[in-house]
């Protein structure tokens, strides 16, 4: 019971830090997926600074050393030592931190009461050394060099490929978090940690897989979306492009956004396979080689059919959001359903066999429901286009 309080009491915690993290992040960024990634990016921050300052720093001297100060910051840390009991009740540094995340919970929280009057109210203009507007253009956008070069590659073959690239916020945000991820991750293995072990490199691998996969299901879900919002949804359908080539259009610019950072992911990928084969004890190398290729090419495979399953769903849902989260539950949430019953229930499933299980249930889902999308888009993509507010799409509200 003790237990299940400590936990509970964390993940309380870990909330109010999530939430107060995003209310200042969001007075810096009025753009909502932009706002969701950095967002991203500082719990990120949060969670792995502390273990690898930590990891990096070793044991000191003292029951409050540098190495368990600085991973006092880590709400991952503090869920760790909520189940660690030492003789006499829990660690001594559980309390300490939690205080400590709760302290900064409440700083976060004054600085987005101090920042949001002064960013979201209109007042005069300010001189100001630095030209803000020019240095966020030229984030968002590329130099005029590199806009020319984009403009004449792109637009020819298929407009709505270049209209999805001409934003590079996504892209470049989803670079900084793969940094963050796979540095960190690589300064605790080269901090000492062995390359098997699951908090050091293993477990800032998968983080690494999952967030690029919810940011390609929660761009995929928004673009038709953006396109409605701005007015320009009826006229693109008023062109020559046939449904195929609108959302071949928006695939080929994801992929152009997304290949980068993808491709860092699978390096990283095959860096562990190379280590994890050097350091391993028990475990066999033809295992380990199977895990590797099995998560690294069912990632990939996911990666397209989330773009494909979310911007189906993008098109039909009302919200983004829900389209993401239904194109996730179904591309990565019903393999893990299937998988299930064999990881979590006693008997005598081993990891061999929950991998090969998981793989063909990820086979069915990657051949099913993009196939189901695609029919779909034939069947119902001119309809949507043509009637956005018609029964059973739920797009938006009528304007009345």
């Amino acid at each position: 019971m003790a237990e299940f309080v400590r936990v509970a009491v964390v993940l309380l915690n870990t909330l109010g830090l999530s939430l107060t993290a995003g209310l200042l992040v969001s007075s810096f960024f009025r753009d909502r997926q932009t706002a969701g990634m950095a967002t991203e990016a500082v719990l990120l921050v949060l969670v792995l600074a502390g273990p690898v300052v930590g990891t990096i720093a070793g044991p000191g001297p003292g029951v409050f050393s540098a190495a368990v100060l600085a991973q006092m910051t880590s709400p991952w840390q503090l869920f760790r030592w909520a189940f660690e009991l030492k003789a006499g009740g829990v660690v001594p540094w559980f309390l300490p931190a939690l205080a400590l995340q709760g302290l900064l919970a409440l700083s976060l929280l004054a600085l987005a009461s101090w920042r949001l009057p002064r960013c979201w109210q209109t007042g005069p203009p300010r001189r100001v050394g630095l030209d803000w507007s020019a240095a966020w253009h030229w984030w968002k956008f590329g130099g005029p060099a590199r806009r020319s070069v984009r403009r004449r590659r792109l637009l020819e073959p298929n407009p709505l490929c270049w209209l999805g690239c001409r934003d590079l916020t996504t892209g470049r945000l989803m670079w900084v978090l793969v940094f963050v991820t796979l540095g960190f991750a690589l300064l605790m293995n080269l901090g000492g940690s062995p390359w098997g072990q699951t908090d050091t490199a293993v477990g800032p691998l998968f983080f690494a897989h999952a967030t690029l996969k919810l940011v390609v299901a929660s761009d995929a879900a928004s673009r038709f979306d953006q396109l409605r919002r701005s007015g320009m949804l009826p006229l693109i359908w008023s062109t020559r492009l046939s449904a195929a080539e609108i959302v071949e259009g928006q695939m080929q610019s994801m992929k152009r956004l997304f290949r980068g950072p993808a491709l860092a992911i699978l390096a990283y990928d095959l860096l562990w396979l190379v280590m994890s084969l050097r350091d391993r004890v028990n475990t066999s190398s033809a295992l380990i080689l199977a895990c590797a290729v099995c998560v690294s090419g069912i990632s990939l495979w996911d990666l397209w059919t989330l773009a494909r399953v979310g911007l189906w769903h993008g098109l039909k849902c009302r919200r983004p959001g829900n389209a993401a989260y239904l194109a996730m539950f179904k591309i990565l949430g019903v393999p893990w359903l299937g998988v299930m019953p064999a990881a979590f229930v006693p008997g005598e499933a081993s990891l061999t066999e929950v991998l090969l299980l998981w793989t063909l249930f990820s086979v069915v889902a990657n051949t099913v429901f993009p196939a189901m999308a695609a029919g779909a888009f034939r069947r119902e993509f001119p309809r949507l286009m043509r009637d956005p507010v018609a029964e059973g799409s739920r797009l938006l509200p009528s304007s009345g």
